[in-house]
């Protein structure tokens, strides 16, 4: 889908594409403090665009809620099973204020792709937040750090703040983690037994059934999120779309993860989708490191 992010008094915007539906990280640090509004566009696969609009933002260095510089980070050992973690506390200060809804902080591993978020927990005064970072032993050795806080307040206003180096910001503060095994690599498709086909849906009239077999492994955290697209034989690439398998949402793979593994992909196209050749335009692999091979 496309995204708008709008300044309401500045007229200014930053604008862009995400490549699959859910949260995705936006740099606004281009954007003044003050209002701003999100507007995405996500095409369907009848070609329909529909556009939503979120409600209003407030970019702010501190967002008159948080205590600038108060970010402070506590890591301890834990196991989760059998496996060896660790545990990053995230606490922060809070100006105690305004009654706290909602309040979420995005964890991100410095020269990675990682990117945690985790909802906090706010004190009975609202004056701390703390947060809960399971760090699994194949996760990056690398500086964590905290680039944003997201907070929504009981009248419904929600603050963004971010932190980073510019004036007028809170500096970035990190708190580096050794793991135990961590994973670099990208997940490994096989090329050689990539199979698609198409054939009429009999239980839904009109409809085509595609199916797509591939074949995958990974050296170290296994193979996680799975997403695809279909290019239209109008040249047009649809959205995003998820494939589920057995491992999709366990924090640890089951199995042997460096052993290749059969998965079959299942797509309905409705009976009212363009008609021609269709084709498979990309296929996204995720391993539970946030590696990716496309």
């Amino acid at each position: 889908y496309k995204y708008r992010i709008i300044h309401e008094s500045d007229s200014l915007e930053v604008t862009g594409m995400a490549d699959s539906l859910g949260s995705h990280l936006v740099d606004v640090s281009s954007l003044p403090e003050g209002q701003l509004l999100v507007i995405a566009s996500v095409q369907g696969e009848d070609g329909t665009i529909r556009t939503a609009q979120s409600a209003k933002v407030l970019k702010s260095a501190t967002g008159g809620i948080y205590q600038s510089g108060s970010l402070a980070y506590a890591l301890t050992d834990t196991v989760v099973g059998d496996k060896k973690c660790q545990h990053l506390k995230v606490s922060c200060g809070l100006k105690g204020n305004a009654r706290i809804e909602k309040i979420t902080a995005t964890l991100q591993a410095a020269e990675s792709p990682l990117i945690l978020s985790e909802s906090g927990t706010v004190n009975a005064d609202a004056t701390q937040a703390d947060f809960h970072f399971l760090i699994k032993d194949y996760y990056p050795s690398a500086d964590y750090y905290v680039s944003q806080l997201d907070i929504q307040d009981g009248t419904g206003t929600q603050t963004h703040i971010e932190f980073n180096d510019s004036t007028g910001s809170d500096s970035v503060k990190t708190q580096y983690i050794a793991t135990s095994n961590p994973d670099t690599t990208a997940v490994e498709l096989d090329g050689r037994r990539l199979y698609i086909y198409a054939e009429p849906d009999t239980a839904n009239e009109g409809s085509t059934k595609v199916t797509l077999n591939f074949y995958a492994k990974d050296d170290i955290s296994g193979l996680g999120h799975c997403e695809y697209t279909f290019r239209t034989p109008t040249g047009e690439v649809t959205r995003s779309f998820s494939y589920t398998h057995r491992n999709s949402e366990t924090p640890f793979f089951a199995g042997d993860a460096a052993k290749w593994e059969r998965h079959q992909l299942v797509h309905l196209l409705p009976k009212d989708s363009v008609q021609g050749r269709w084709e498979l335009a990309s296929l996204k692999l995720v391993d539970k490191a946030f590696n990716a091979h496309t």
